[in-house]
């Protein structure tokens, strides 16, 4: 869908048309789970998020100005239910069994093992970071939000963003750091066993 259905459909929601909402549904599904998925850590419970900011976004809607950006508006949705989640269900770790069960947060394919393994390790670095944190991380590196997009999405000032979005950078080179030593260690205990003595 372009842009002009995108607007199209907005209006045509705003007008109380479930045929609206249905086209930003499916023009949205895709990314608002996978951002819902990316803040929680479970398959299961971003459906169920998605369903919800699907709800409020019809309720919502009509307090939507046309004429501004429209992807920043709907985040900020997706956030808030998905933070609220998280808190009402305390996760806070990624079950990596599920992470089959939503596509890739990233548009390419794997293409080898080893890009696959990184990711891997990436994605279970960002799941180690609060919610908030990892809110950040999703919008400005999966979605590729500007600053001034997370602080709408967000609901918080530009200097919050930009400090979340340090403090979790931090936090994700020293996790990724610490699981590259561990890589090491694990790596030289398969190792070829030393002489015997």
């Amino acid at each position: 869908m372009t842009l002009p259905d995108e607007r199209e459909a907005i209006l045509r929601c705003q007008r109380g048309d479930v045929d609206g909402l249905q086209s930003l549904f499916e023009l949205h599904r895709l990314a608002v789970l996978r951002t819902a998925y990316g803040i929680i850590g479970s398959g299961h419970i971003a459906e169920d998020v998605t369903q919800q900011v699907f709800v409020e976004l019809f309720r919502a809607i009509r307090r939507f100005d046309p004429n501004r950006p429209f992807a920043p508006w709907l985040y900020r949705i997706v956030v808030n239910i998905s933070l609220k989640e998280v808190r009402r269900r305390d996760h806070r770790n990624l079950p990596l069994e599920e992470a089959a069960d939503v596509p890739s947060l990233d548009p390419l394919p794997d293409l080898i093992a080893e890009e696959s393994e990184a990711r891997r390790i990436v994605w279970a670095a960002i799941q180690r970071l609060s919610p908030k944190q990892r809110a950040v991380v999703v919008l400005r590196y999966y979605h590729g939000f500007g600053e001034a997009e997370m602080a709408v999405a967000l609901g918080c000032p530009r200097g919050t963003v930009k400090s979340r979005l340090h403090s979790a950078l931090r936090q994700l080179e020293f996790l990724l750091r610490d699981s590259k030593k561990g890589e090491s260690v694990r790596e030289r205990g398969r190792g070829t066993p030393g002489p015997k003595r």
